[in-house]
């Protein structure tokens, strides 16, 4: 079976030596997909690996663009520059989301008066340590995650939310940069929509990702100082709040001590050459290259290359 006329979106993925999870998300992203119903173009960004590879050899009909230019706005831009539908959604490599989700994501940015969309966030913790499963306890309570989820991984724009803006800037959180450009009412986290990432399995990894995520919000805050006063101002009276529950306040302290740390490791990064260097997570990646199963490994395999 086909799908008869436009896709009903275009799905636009950056990837950066994503060889050991560009299956897992294409596989998820594509498996209940009619062939047609989405248009895929993965953007392969200064690799060194099988990213590009892998993904070519994958059964359902996508674009593979390849760049020397190890950059996710780039490649976002890339990306941009070839899809042809809307609404548009930016998906990251290692983000794990099915069709359905695709579907109602799509839907909601179809018409109407949101231009502006992001899925439900689900987070596998499950080989994290105490620590960071206290971080996070903390920070899926805070408004960011309850009310605002726009980014951490994959977000939508209408045709109308795209025309808000030229090209990507430069900047590590464009996520934030894009979803500032939209008032309330045209924003919404979809709860019919969900995507699954997995937590850094280590502090250290934790407090890296949050200073690369710093690094990008203090670019973004430069130039929007009113907006980002007022949305810090808000997160800082809900964790106050949150350490008041009794039940709460050991992992509050810890937020704060990890959510310091970084800060720390943002301003180092800020002042010396590492400010440009893209420092993600990388035991996540470790951990799914060591554990993957002798059943999933032929499941992936078949998939792509069927």
């Amino acid at each position: 079976m086909t799908v008869s006329g436009s896709p009903i979106a275009s799905v636009v993925i950056p990837a950066h030596d994503e060889a050991v999870v560009i299956e897992r998300c294409l596989v998820a992203l594509t498996e209940s997909a009619l062939p047609g119903e989405l248009e895929i173009v993965v953007v392969c960004n200064g690799c060194s690996d099988s990213t590009a590879d892998l993904a070519r050899a994958h059964s359902y009909p996508l674009r593979v663009i390849e760049t020397p230019i190890a950059s996710k706005p780039h490649a976002l831009n890339l990306g941009d520059s070839v899809a042809t539908s809307f609404p548009r959604i930016y998906l990251d490599a290692d983000v794990v989301m099915d069709a359905n989700s695709i579907r109602a994501l799509a839907a909601q940015l179809s018409g109407g008066s949101i231009h502006l969309a992001a899925p439900r966030l689900s987070i596998d913790l499950s080989h994290s340590s105490w620590l960071v499963r206290a971080y996070f306890r903390v920070w899926l309570q805070l408004p960011y995650a309850r009310q605002n989820l726009i980014g951490s991984g994959v977000y939508g724009v209408s045709a109308v939310g795209r025309e808000r803006f030229g090209l990507f800037p430069d900047t590590f959180a464009e996520d934030c940069f894009v979803r500032l450009l939209f008032p309330a009412g045209e924003k919404a986290t979809v709860t019919t929509s969900s995507f699954r990432i997995r937590a850094p399995a280590r502090v250290r990894d934790l407090v890296s990702t949050l200073a690369r995520q710093r690094v990008g919000t203090r670019e973004v805050c430069a130039c929007y100082p009113e907006i980002t006063r007022a949305e810090r101002a808000h997160q800082r009276l809900a964790l106050l709040r949150l350490a008041a529950a009794s039940d709460l306040w050991l992992s509050t302290a810890v937020y704060a001590v990890i959510k310091l740390r970084a800060y720390g490791l943002c301003l180092w990064r800020s002042a010396s050459e590492r400010r440009r260097v893209w420092h993600r997570d990388e035991s996540t990646r470790t951990l799914l290259a060591a554990t993957r199963t002798a059943d999933d490994e032929p499941r992936l395999t078949a998939r792509a290359r069927q």
